[in-house]
């Protein structure tokens, strides 16, 4: 112990050894139950990668759809910038829809590099891209890189009308 400049004995101040223990096995017990949810962080970028993409395919319909409003609404299907254009106005052809017609619309109206595929029976998890099934008048988008859980969006060309799924 030192002594103080009046003579006494001045007391130390500090952390014992079982405080700093303490303290240490409390953060360790916290970063452990922590270290799972930042770890883990594929599951939340496969879902923004998703997200985004519908996100771009949303606004680009609607952006579509408000050329052919400033254009008069003309009553006649036709065709915009290689993409087929129903009665409503949407993009995609009038009548029922096949994979190709899918695929075409997604190509037609977006600017991605994402590549896309039309449906051919299966796919394969882990490919860096979306599959494109159409039937009976609509288009179904899947993304496929990761498919726990299943993200794709629903695109109804009659309407207009975009359902995401675990987007």
């Amino acid at each position: 112990m030192k002594l103080s400049q009046t003579g006494q004995h001045k007391k130390e101040s500090g952390f014992t050894l079982v405080e700093l223990i303490s303290v240490i096995v409390i953060i360790g017990l916290l970063a452990g139950a922590a270290a799972p949810r930042f770890l883990d962080l594929n599951e939340d970028a496969h879902t923004a990668s998703a997200s985004s993409v519908y996100g771009a395919f949303s606004s680009a319909t609607k952006i579509f759809n408000m050329g052919w409003r400033t254009n008069g609404s003309p009553a006649a299907p036709s065709v915009v910038d290689g993409v087929a254009m129903n009665a409503s106005g949407w993009p995609g052809p009038p009548g029922a829809t096949n994979h190709s017609d899918c695929v075409n619309i997604w190509q037609g109206i977006t600017d991605t590099s994402l590549p896309i595929v039309p449906w051919t029976g299966s796919w394969t998890v882990g490919d860096r891209s979306w599959v494109a099934f159409g039937s009976g008048g609509n288009c179904i988008y899947i993304f496929l890189e990761d498919v726990s859980p299943l993200r794709y969006f629903f695109y109804t060309p009659a309407t207009g009308n975009i359902i995401p799924v675990n987007i």
